[in-house]
């Protein structure tokens, strides 16, 4: 029995000094959940097939640029694993005391705070080279027609890929060019119904309409935080109330609701909006919260219990594509008499957009 344990050699970057570099340098974008919902419903109602990849070890194939010297210190058991594959013996003169070596890094490895930004470039620069451009409003997607004319749509964030185009030769194409150029190292599905991108489940039935669910990460949360039980709404009517003289939690409790309310957050502007009203009121709260905090915390987990299995719906075969927008707000719901607004913007059919936030005047 082969026995495979998935690991990779990471940088201290928190020790490196940030001030040397600008700060284009050492941000990278990704690309905008808005984006990928956007490509989606739209590939569903042009009818487009999709291509799902994945590029290993991505960060790897960007050089460190030669005026840019990072030094790493590796501990003594990987000071060992390397001398033990160096070959010409090089590294074994230049074991220091402590039985370690010090190298200069040529790739940009993992944990390095410029490594995300350098391989955004590379491969922002291969996907202009065969013949793609980017969007003016996302940096991370990217067009190209094909032999056919067709367009072919492609979503990157950080070395996950998602392509949409009717022509599905333009999609193998593609395929082909991304594994040429990384030797192989790509995990893809061409022409797919059913993937999972950025940890949603996505699944195109029958070319009509495309389902997102994250149940899996749903049950995963309840059982990782012990809330059992059911609720038929994600809050009651007294959510904006605050009871300023409500009991503290303790600081365990503090940090165990803070990682939820992070957790539910990225659920909420993923596949479930209709928790993101009482979360982004949870988020607010987290530096002090009250039992009454933890109560409301746990009625939305309770809803998710009780519907695990909802998502989304996007796109729609046959239906003009549009933009459709709806935005209201709710006067004065909070103590200091703020207002609570709402957004939610269609891209044909489904939300591509969804915010919800306590307004500032």
């Amino acid at each position: 029995k082969l026995l495979k344990i998935k690991a990779r050699l990471v940088a201290g970057g928190h020790l490196q000094d940030k001030s040397i570099y600008s700060p284009n340098e050492i941000s990278s974008p990704t690309v905008s959940i808005s984006s990928v919902f956007s490509i989606i419903s739209s590939g569903v109602s042009e009818g487009r097939k999709f291509l799902k990849f994945d590029i290993s070890t991505a960060y790897l194939n960007a050089k460190m640029p030669e005026d840019d010297e990072v030094y790493m210190t590796l501990d003594k058991q990987m000071s060992d694993l390397l001398i033990k594959c160096d070959e010409s013996g090089e590294f074994k003169s230049k074991v220091d005391d402590r039985g370690q070596c010090t190298v200069k890094l040529e790739k940009a490895l993992y944990g390095c705070v410029q490594s995300a930004r350098l391989w955004h470039s590379r491969l922002s620069e291969f996907l202009k080279s065969i013949g793609f451009q980017a969007n003016p409003v996302d940096p991370c997607v990217f067009n190209r027609n094909s032999a056919t004319g067709k367009q072919c749509t492609l979503a990157i964030h950080v070395d996950d890929g998602l392509a949409t185009c009717e022509d599905l030769d333009e999609l193998e194409l593609l395929d082909k060019q991304i594994r040429e150029k990384f030797n192989n190292e790509v995990d893809s599905q061409v022409n797919c119904t059913k993937f999972d991108y950025l940890g949603i489940l996505v699944q195109v039935d029958h070319g009509e309409e495309a389902t997102l669910t994250m149940q899996s990460y749903i049950k995963e949360t309840s059982k990782e935080h012990g809330v059992e039980g059911i609720a038929a709404t994600p809050a009651t009517d007294n959510l904006f109330r605050i009871d300023e003289q409500a009991e503290s939690i303790s600081k365990a409790q503090k940090e165990k609701l803070h990682r939820a309310a992070a957790q539910l957050l990225c659920l909420a502007t993923r596949v479930r909006p209709d928790i993101l009203l009482p979360i982004t009121l949870l988020c607010s709260r987290v530096a002090n919260p009250t039992v009454e905090d933890l109560d409301k915390l746990c009625r939305v987990m309770k809803c998710l219990n009780g519907a695990s299995e909802l998502g989304l719906k996007l796109g729609k075969r046959g239906k003009d594509i549009g933009v459709t927008v709806y935005a209201d707000a709710s006067y004065a719901a909070h103590p200091d008499c703020k207002s609570h607004g709402g957004i939610v913007v269609y891209n044909n059919r489904g939300p591509a957009y969804v915010k919800r936030a306590k307004q500032k005047l």
